[in-house]
């Protein structure tokens, strides 16, 4: 039997964004490897979307090797009206999160065994959005940290100052330069919406890092070969609903994903701090 890789994917493109270049090799190395989203519906009004959404999904994660399977729970702003603009997105935690992080749990931890997965990565939640926070608390809590791994959740990791917050090097501090380049970034222009620039500043620095009763290591560094680099980008610009808001075009693009390697974390429990090197 082959052995199983269970990728949690917060919503309905991240893991191929953030590990093709894993995905491609688990699959080509005679893995099993299913990309389990979890946040995949969303209310009457915008169901045709989130059903367009799914089908790119579903191509996307099977022209890398992979098997689809899509969880079913509410994407954030369908489940608290508070999650209607980027600062609460980003930052906030309504009432619905541990009851929705305690059934994301029971779900996760039932898949595990029903699949046997021998390895599941999830997200460090890297940008802080609170889906991605929910997917890797209900992780912690459903798997045995031997067998968890973490990688980096892109775009928000082309940013490699999220990265570093989640690992303990906080951005409260940084100048203004940063939060220039910062607010030019696609996605953040994209979603930014209402929120003031000063609202972001003074969130970040009451962001925390990873939970503190866990420490991270690096375990794997995947640099992309040209073949697999080509079929990562083909797989993420099946998200046709997607990725106009993530990236400027073509060549930000081509360039983030030929530049930057993958890295993935492994976690134990431990009250000393998280490293990056």
């Amino acid at each position: 039997m082959a052995d199983v890789a269970l990728f949690l994917s917060p919503h309905l493109d991240d893991a191929v964004l953030s590990c093709p270049g894993r995905i491609q090799r688990l699959a080509g190395a005679g893995s099993r490897v299913v990309v389990a989203t979890v946040f995949t519906e969303a209310d009457a009004a915008a169901a045709t979307l989130y059903r367009n959404r799914r089908a790119e999904d579903k191509r996307a994660v099977r022209s890398l090797g992979a098997t689809p399977l899509h969880l079913g729970f509410l994407d954030a702003p369908y489940r608290s009206a508070e999650y209607r603009d980027f600062r609460e997105i980003v930052f906030g935690e309504a009432a619905e999160y541990a009851g929705t992080c305690r059934r994301v749990t029971e779900e996760i931890r039932t898949l595990v065994g029903r699949l046997q997965a021998r390895t599941v990565l999830g997200p460090l939640a890297a940008g802080n959005h609170v889906d991605h926070r929910l997917a890797r608390d209900a992780a912690l809590a459903a798997v045995e940290t031997s067998r968890l791994l973490f990688y980096e959740d892109r775009p928000y990791a082309f940013v490699r100052e999220q990265v570093r917050h989640v690992l303990g090097k906080s951005m409260a501090a940084k100048a203004a330069r940063f939060w220039r380049r910062y607010f030019e970034v696609t996605y953040v222009r994209t979603y930014l919406g209402g929120t003031s620039r000063d609202e972001v500043i003074g969130a970040w620095s009451r962001v925390p890092p990873f939970p503190r009763q866990y420490r991270l290591r690096k375990a794997e560094t995947v640099v992309l070969r040209p073949s697999e680099w080509a079929r990562a980008t083909e797989a993420i610009r099946l998200y046709r609903t997607q990725i106009d808001d993530l990236f400027s075009g073509e060549m930000e693009l081509n360039a983030l994903y030929r530049e930057n390697p993958e890295t993935l974390y492994r976690v134990r429990r431990s009250m000393v701090g998280n490293d990056e090197s």
